[in-house]
């Protein structure tokens, strides 16, 4: 089996959370540079407008809450930048790049203004916009994935592999101990939080 079969097998298995190009970039070490600071940090694939665009979607999908960090905080966009210079199909970054403009050209329309200065429950609206039309053709064939499940995918995707959720929202235990395989929930470090890897 070639290695490409392998990773679409491994997203059908999945339940198509994420791309088959989404896991190949995990798989080649792709993450997100998050040590350069923000005025001096430049996207390699996606144009500043396209980058604040969606900086703000993300954060609209994976909001910061008391005491959890939102997409923002872990720069998300840094990541999806990085998947899609060295891990996507050109017509998988074409797609999602367009769906960024598209979303972008909608704020401008709806609301005259640029998606990123959109007030949250107007983002929210054009951002469930995005995801009815999407389910309305989830069951037809695409050649590549529609913008919506593309842009949860990977934001979900950047937010729980970066290091700052895997040791401060997932609990995290730097040299595990031995496997217990039956431990009542209240047992569970935080509240029953999931283990990051």
């Amino acid at each position: 089996m070639k290695r490409r079969d392998a990773i679409k097998n491994t997203a059908l298995l999945m339940g198509y959370a994420v791309s088959a190009s989404a896991i190949a970039g995990l798989m080649s070490g792709c993450q997100a540079d998050t040590k350069t600071p923000v005025d001096m940090w430049k996207a390699k694939a996606m144009s500043d407008t396209q980058i604040n665009t969606l900086r703000e979607a993300a954060e609209r999908i994976l909001p910061a809450t008391e005491g959890i960090v939102g997409a923002k905080d872990v720069m998300v966009e840094r990541f999806v930048d990085e998947m899609l210079d060295g891990a996507y199909e050109p017509a998988e970054i074409a797609s999602f790049k367009k769906g960024l403009d598209d979303l972008e050209a909608t704020a401008q329309a709806t609301y005259n203004n640029t998606f990123a200065k959109l007030k949250p429950e107007e983002m929210d609206a054009l951002i469930t916009k995005i995801g009815e039309a999407a389910m309305a053709i989830k069951d037809e064939e695409h050649e590549v994935e529609p913008f919506f499940f593309a842009l949860k995918g990977i934001t979900l995707l950047g937010f729980f592999t970066s290091e700052k959720v895997g040791e401060e929202v997932l609990n995290y235990l730097p040299i595990p101990g031995g496997y217990q395989g039956d431990v009542p929930m209240s047992e569970i470090p935080q509240g029953g939080r999931a283990w990051s890897f």
